[in-house]
């Protein structure tokens, strides 16, 4: 089955390079997208040198926006969404992909190592994980984990666009509710963390606002099922 990543990115021409050349020494992935949104540096200009096809926003649009254009480039029947920001540790995909091409399981989210900077207070990784739970009964000990590895029709058979970060608690959702085996996988990754300056906080807070929403968005879509 072939394989396409698509890394959704916003001004990140620090890492996007090394981020797009690690994935490229994973043999089994053909090919790599890169959706820029609307950076303000050379995010494009670095990825496009990579060796990565770019497709660019013309306005900001969020996460979840960007990954669904992107899936429109896309060709593979496994799908890889990667934050910009890995770097070499991007690499750790070659795990996530192996369970998926042998059949044990139709998604695959990495599990990352404890943070070595203390960060927010936790609402937003709750409100995920209970959420998820509501609408599944899935504990999922990585709710807010962007990096995954899955089979192209979960996407295909999705009720809506996500929305932002809301993004990954659609893709568990969506998931599990169409009934499809997820698998959360320790891996050796990381990314750049958020503290506890102004910024960090206003991220999270933005975070949470977007989780709040697209679970009321799921909400609404599993009404509008029941009067079908």
């Amino acid at each position: 089955m072939s394989i396409s990543a698509l890394i959704p990115a916003y001004n990140e021409e620090e890492t996007i390079y090394v981020t797009v050349t690690s994935l490229k020494a994973i043999k089994e992935i053909e090919e790599i997208i890169v959706i820029d949104d609307a950076s303000t540096d050379r995010t494009s200009e670095v990825a496009f040198s990579a060796g990565a096809q770019v497709v660019r926003h013309q306005h900001n649009s969020g996460k979840g926006e960007a990954v669904w254009t992107g899936l429109k480039y896309a060709s593979g029947e496994i799908l890889i969404f990667a934050d910009a920001d890995l770097g070499e540790s991007a690499k750790e995909f070659e795990k996530l992909i192996i369970p998926v091409r042998k059949g044990e399981a139709d998604m695959v989210v990495a599990k990352f190592p404890p943070g070595k900077v203390k960060g927010g207070l936790g609402f937003a990784k709750s409100l995920a994980f209970w959420g998820i739970w509501f609408y599944t009964g899935f504990k999922s000990q990585s709710p807010l984990s962007g990096q995954r590895v899955f089979l192209r029709k979960i996407v295909d058979n999705a009720s809506h666009v996500p929305r932002g970060f809301g993004l990954e608690v659609f893709l568990t959702v969506s998931c599990l509710q169409q009934g499809h085996r997820l698998l959360e996988l320790p891996v050796e990754m990381h990314h750049r963390e958020t503290g506890r300056d102004l910024a960090s906080f206003k991220h999270r807070a933005k975070q949470f606002y977007h989780i709040a929403c697209e679970l009321w968005r799921l909400n609404k879509s599993r009404k509008e099922k029941r009067k079908c």
